[in-house]
C-alpha cells in the first residue's frame, strides 16, 4: 500500500463525507481550506497549491474523477478552477485495490469536529499524529485480550508523521488538551542487556481513554516490557546516565521534561535504539563528565529518589 500525507486523509475523510449516494462531491477550494481551520493562501508551495496538488494526486491515482466546473462555462482541467469556484468530483471506492487486506484505522467524523470546533491550527498535522497513535490502539478494547494502550517512542512518531520531535510533543499537548488523548510516563526502569542490569528510560503510554490510564495499564505495560524489553524493576525518575545525551549538569536528573512526561533525555534514540545503548561501564573510558558518571552519589543525595511509584 503506497504512503499519502495528512492532507491526502483530510481530503478523503472530506469528499466521503459529503458524497451523494453516487458519490459526487460539489466543493470549493476555499471551503475546503476554511472548514479545516487554515488561512488561505495563494503562494506557490502554500496551502492553495498544496489542495489543488492533492485533488490532482488523487485523479491520477484513481482515487476520484474530476467531472467539471459546469457553472462556470465547464471546466475541463482542476488546473483552470479559480478557488472560489465550485466544482464537481466522484469518488470512486477503492478499498479491494489499495487496502486488500481490510486493515484501517477508523476516523471518526466527530474526531474530525472536535478539532475543528477547537480551531485547532495545523490539524491535519494534529489528526495524523493522532492515527499514527491510534494504529496501534486495539478498536474493541472491552473484547477481552485487546490492549487499550500504545507506547512508541516520540522519534518514531516523529519519523512516521514526517515532523520534529517538538512538533510531535506539541501536537500531543493539543490532543491531551481536547480530551483526545491520555498519556502517562513511568520513568526509568532496570532491565538485562548481555548479562549486564542498565537503566533506559521509559517511553510515554498513550490511551484514547482517561479511564485506561490506570494500575491495570501500568502492569499491562509491564508484562509488555518484561517479554520483550528484559524489564527487571522500575519505576525510578527519569535518569539522564545514558550515552550520548547532554552534559549539562543542571539536567542531570533528567528534569528536563515536558508536561507530557517523556523526557528530554529520550528524544535521540527510537525505541529499539535505546535497547542497544550500551552500558555506563561500556561507555566510561569516553571523555564525560566525571559528575555525570558518578552514580553512588547521584542517589546518595536522596534516597526516596529509588522508591518505586
Amino acid at each position: 500500500m503506497e504512503q499519502y500525507d495528512e492532507l491526502f486523509m483530510l481530503m478523503y475523510a472530506y469528499l466521503h463525507r459529503h458524497k451523494s449516494i453516487e458519490g459526487y462531491v460539489n466543493l470549493t477550494i476555499k471551503d475546503f481550506i476554511l472548514y479545516h481551520n487554515f488561512i488561505p493562501n495563494r503562494n506557490k508551495g502554500r496551502i492553495n497549491d498544496k489542495v489543488y496538488s492533492t485533488l490532482q494526486l488523487m485523479i491520477d491515482k484513481g482515487f476520484i474523477e474530476y467531472i467539471g466546473c459546469y457553472s462556470n462555462g465547464g471546466l475541463t482541467l482542476l488546473d483552470d478552477v479559480d478557488c472560489n469556484m465550485m466544482f464537481t468530483v466522484q469518488l470512486i471506492n477503492l478499498d479491494d485495490k489499495w487496502n486488500p487486506l481490510g486493515q484501517f484505522t477508523k476516523l471518526l467524523y466527530s474526531e474530525i469536529d472536535t478539532l475543528r470546533s477547537s480551531n485547532t491550527k495545523n490539524m491535519d498535522k494534529v489528526l495524523y499524529l493522532y492515527m499514527n497513535i491510534k494504529k496501534n490502539i486495539s478498536a474493541d478494547v472491552d473484547a477481552g485480550s485487546a490492549r487499550p494502550f500504545t507506547f512508541p517512542s516520540e522519534e518514531t512518531l516523529a519519523k512516521e508523521c514526517g515532523c520534529s520531535v517538538g512538533t510531535v510533543k506539541k501536537n500531543t499537548e493539543i490532543l491531551c488538551g481536547l480530551k483526545m488523548l491520555y498519556v502517562v510516563n513511568y520513568g526509568s526502569y532496570l532491565r538485562m542487556r548481555k548479562g549486564k542490569e542498565i537503566t533506559v528510560n521509559s517511553n510515554n503510554v498513550y490511551a484514547l481513554e482517561e479511564k485506561y490510564i490506570n494500575k491495570s495499564t501500568k502492569e499491562a505495560f509491564i508484562k509488555e516490557l518484561q517479554i520483550y524489553y528484559g524489564f527487571i524493576d522500575g519505576f525510578y525518575p527519569p535518569t539522564n546516565n545514558l550515552s550520548g545525551v547532554s552534559k549539562n549538569k543542571d539536567k542531570i536528573f533528567g528534569v528536563d521534561s515536558d508536561q507530557w512526561g517523556e523526557p528530554d533525555a529520550m528524544h535521540d534514540f527510537s525505541e529499539e535504539e535505546m535497547l542497544e545503548i550500551p552500558t555506563l561501564d561500556e561507555v566510561q573510558s569516553e571523555d564525560i563528565d566525571a559528575d555525570l558518571l558518578d552514580i553512588d552519589n547521584l542517589y546518595e543525595t536522596d534516597e526516596s529518589l529509588m522508591e518505586l511509584y
